[in-house]
């Protein structure tokens, strides 16, 4: 809800305010007013009216999407229920109680709504919670009247509450002073008390105030007809004497019995009123109320709010006061949580019903970015898969190729010791050039082939060389050559004597040649 634009429309007995509010600037501008009056004799909200209201707008060019409503009159009620000293988390529980009460109390389906005013007040310990209670119908035929004249709308409060939020906002305020405010229409009067700070109280009432209904019908309809401000006609402010009397002791006995009753519930015990101010057309009954209260009784001016108003709306600068509630509503508009809003049960539903939708759609969401990861994923994984088989098949390749070699190795080897079985018998009689050549076959790795064997036979000794290929395998070629010169060097009658370097030719194949004597157990080292 919160935004740069905030729509106000305030529901009266005789007509509807709206307010557009501009966020854009510091201060904030009022940057369109308008005012539909009801038809006489005509129900307010009916079918008519609102084909009626949508006409209206749209040749005042007004779209309003999400606006926030103030009622009034017979159809809310306004209740303060001390809290004691009860815990947080039982206010939900007590408020629910009372609702409950007045369900079975007025026998109809009610709305409601809470808040707790944040006075410190000595003989309440918890504090005192604020109820509004509203009639679900009144709700429903409402949200059905605009809607028909296509207006959205957010959610209800009550006027008064819309009345002391425009005095907070947008009226110079003086440090320590309490300030009653009234608005006075036709049918109903609402009535807020304000620090310069902070909502004190809130009453509403439904009233028979005819103050603003002395013009003739005639008059009306030619006030409209010239788009001019109904509040400066002539014939709104000719009143007679006899009901003038009347009606300002009227206005002084319900504010006398407003004040009373706000002592009483926030056990204030002498509420002192410094000022009153009044959001009303006719002023003609602000001198007996002064003189009574011993007070300024002055128009509420809602002096830091800008005004940037389309030249066809200047008309209305001149009574602003009188759109003090719905400014206070389109201030209202912006914020985040609204105090004491109120919905009708199928507009709850409708946004309930929203809200698991939207809950759906995140849900449907998530598990469609799940589900593409999880593809991407997959894509991915083949991928590694593939690289990873194509590696193994080139080592499968080499493995193939190695053994090839080797079963040519094996081949090769056993080739050599049938030339050494061939000349077996002409070496018998030298036994150890016997025995080397029995103990070699057992003692040679299977990567090793011996190219030549070559015997050198002096008086003194016997010399063998040995020369060979390491083939390569699992184990690398120079670890398999240092293996079998192990093996050489544990042999006791055969001592290295020379050992050329290896080389290798060729990738995968090293070539070797040692030089061997016989040693003879009596021989000295």
């Amino acid at each position: 809800m919160p935004g740069k634009i905030g729509v106000g429309i305030n529901i009266g007995s005789t007509s509807i305010h709206f307010a557009q509010i501009s966020y854009v600037t510091n201060p904030p501008k009022l940057i369109r007013l308008s005012e539909f009056v009801f038809p006489k004799d005509e129900d307010c909200f009916s079918s008519s009216n609102a084909l009626k209201l949508r006409e209206f707008l749209q040749k005042e060019h007004w779209k309003i999407r999400n606006g926030l409503v103030g009622i009034s009159g017979k159809n809310i009620n306004i209740r303060y229920i001390p809290l004691m000293t009860y815990a947080q988390e039982k206010i939900q529980a007590i408020m629910d109680m009372e609702v409950d009460q007045w369900k079975e109390k007025i026998g109809v389906p009610i709305e409601s709504s809470f808040l707790r005013i944040k006075l410190v007040v000595p003989n309440v310990p918890g504090g005192i919670m604020l109820l509004v209670i509203a009639h679900d119908s009144f709700l429903q035929e409402v949200t059905q009247f605009l809607e028909q004249a296509g207006i959205g709308i957010h959610g209800f409060v009550p006027s008064s509450l819309a009345l002391a939020h425009a005095y907070l906002q947008f009226s110079h305020k003086k440090t320590g002073e309490h300030v009653c405010l009234l608005g006075i229409s036709q049918n109903q009067t609402d009535l807020a008390i304000c620090s310069e700070i902070e909502l004190s109280f809130l009453r509403n009432l439904s009233t028979g105030n005819a103050t603003s209904t002395q013009a003739s019908d005639a008059e009306w309809e030619k006030a409209e007809a010239k788009r001019e401000n109904p509040f400066d006609s002539p014939t709104i402010q000719r009143m007679d004497t006899e009901g003038n009397l009347a009606e300002h002791q009227q206005i002084a006995d319900i504010l006398d019995a407003s004040l009373k009753f706000a002592r009483l519930q926030l056990k204030l015990g002498e509420l002192e009123i410094q000022r009153i101010l009044y959001v009303h057309q006719d002023a003609s009954w602000t001198q007996s109320v002064e003189s009574r209260f011993h007070c300024s009784v002055e128009p509420l001016e809602i002096a830091k709010l800008g005004i940037d108003l389309p030249a066809t709306d200047q008309v209305f600068v001149k009574s602003l006061s009188n759109f003090a509630v719905a400014a206070g509503l389109a201030s209202l508009a912006r914020q985040s949580e609204v105090p004491l809003e109120l919905w009708s049960a199928c507009k709850r539903r409708q946004r309930e019903l929203l809200h698991r939708q939207v809950f759906a759609y995140a849900a449907i969401a998530i598990a469609f970015l799940c589900a593409l990861f999880c593809i991407l994923r997959i894509g991915s994984l083949h991928t590694e898969s593939m690289e990873m088989h194509q590696q193994l098949e080139g080592k499968y390749q080499n493995m193939l190729t190695r053994s090839a070699r080797i079963q040519e190795l094996t081949e090769q080897n056993q080739a050599n010791w049938a030339r050494v079985q061939a000349i077996l018998p002409l070496v018998y009689a030298n036994q150890d050039i016997l025995a080397l050549l029995q103990w070699l076959p057992q003692n040679i790795p299977d990567y090793i082939c011996l190219s030549q064997i070559v015997v050198k036979q002096s008086e003194k000794k016997i010399v063998l060389i040995l020369k060979g290929i390491v083939e390569e395998s699992s184990v690398d070629v120079y670890t398999m050559l240092k293996k079998f010169r192990q093996a050489l060097e544990e042999n006791p009658k055969l001592k290295i004597v020379q050992e050329k370097d290896p080389k290798q030719h060729e990738e995968g194949k090293l070539e070797f040649e040692i030089r061997l004597e016989f040693v003879h157990p009596d021989s000295k080292t």
